[in-house]
């Protein structure tokens, strides 16, 4: 029985890591809300010819009093990033190129994806290369860039990522900032809030509220197919425990059944001697009972010990279940009762027996 019960408790806890660790993990790839600036375009078509959107004006999100905002609404707790981005178009090496500021804290929290030859820019003069663009103007490592009549220093290149992060030069936004003149500025801000029952509706009401002149979009499939994800860990190892305590069940109660058999002439002789049907279903019980202490107590040890070599097995760094005397006391309980209600209907049948027929059998 106790094999029973180290492997429910390890199951559980490893789950719950892993469950925990995939969430920490899933919560850097890629944003969940984006909030851009309203702007008004027009349409143009002539004919059957259509001459693609046209914007009235470029509009800017004021950086500083909008991330304010942000970090003191309501669900603030569950928000994990805000990465605003400030877009320019300048010419490098004579070819123009599109040139990203970004906090490079904050994005590659999000960014976690991403591979870099080199080094991530650490100084106000230091960029990062997409590797479409280190191609095209045949940038290494190390290699000086005339970026708006001032030299940058190549600290990074980007590994192919198969999208338009490929052909883009990353710099720190208040750099971009100042030589755009710009102060304060951003094009857009990307929000990462993933967590387990995250309220992204609710928390893009609540933006709403708060920044009402901006247009919020919330990613909502990505979001879906990351809980998703992590669901499906939680699910399968509840279903797993499950069959695994009914199979205990199954086992405990087989174990009583075989007690009573291979003891029918002792029961039949402690009925003669004035033992009630009442006392002989306590006397199983007990056992029953005996059975789910030990089971508990053994398998919990015994579990710390399992879950920290899987973990250990799964790369999971920085966990260690030690003792925990309130976690024990309850797998403890848990396995009494459920060892009590195995052996309740074996210990009915004990005591039924009728000492007459087991005496006759002597």
């Amino acid at each position: 029985m106790f094999i029973f019960s180290v492997g429910v408790v390890s199951l559980y806890k490893v789950s719950k890591v892993v469950s925990q660790t995939l969430e920490e993990k899933l919560n850097k790839f890629g944003a969940d809300i984006i909030i851009n600036p309203k702007s008004e375009s027009l349409t143009i078509n002539y004919g059957s010819v259509n001459l693609g959107n046209i914007l009235y004006d470029i509009k800017y999100l004021e950086l500083p009093p909008l991330i304010d905002k942000i970090r003191n609404i309501k669900y603030k707790n569950n928000i994990s990033v805000i990465a605003p981005k400030l877009v320019v178009v300048k010419e490098i090496n004579g070819k123009k190129i599109g040139v990203v500021g970004v906090n490079f804290a904050e994005e590659l929290k999000i960014k976690n994806y991403w591979n870099i030859n080199g080094t991530v820019p650490h100084n106000k003069d230091e960029i990062l290369v997409g590797s479409e663009t280190s191609m095209n103007l045949k940038l290494k490592t190390g290699d000086e860039v005339n970026l708006h009549g001032k030299l940058f220093k190549v600290s990074g290149i980007l590994e192919k990522v198969g999208s338009e992060e490929d052909y883009l030069v990353f710099i720190d936004i208040l750099t971009l900032q100042q030589m755009t003149a710009l102060i304060n500025k951003g094009n857009f801000i990307e929000i990462s809030a993933l967590c387990s029952g995250c309220p992204i509706d609710e928390i893009v009401a609540e933006l709403e509220k708060v920044i009402p002149d901006v247009k919020i979009n919330a990613l909502q499939k990505i979001v879906k197919q990351r809980m998703s994800a992590i669901h499906f860990v939680q699910h399968l190892s509840y279903m797993v425990s499950g069959v695994i305590l009914i199979t205990s069940c199954f086992m405990i109660a087989l174990f009583i059944f075989n007690s009573v058999n291979e003891r029918k002439k002792e029961i039949g002789i402690l009925r003669s001697m004035g033992y009630s049907s009442g006392d002989i279903f306590i006397i199983f019980s007990f056992e029953g009972v005996l059975i789910g202490f030990l089971s508990g107590l053994v398998g919990y040890l015994l579990s710390l010990m399992v879950s920290n070599s899987v973990l250990k097995y799964l790369h999971v760094e920085n966990i260690n279940f030690s003792f925990n005397l309130l976690e024990m006391l309850f797998v403890v309980i848990a396995m009494v009762l459920l060892s009590l209600i195995s052996a309740s209907y074996p210990s009915y049948k004990a005591s039924t027996i009728e000492p007459a027929d087991t005496i006759v059998s002597l």
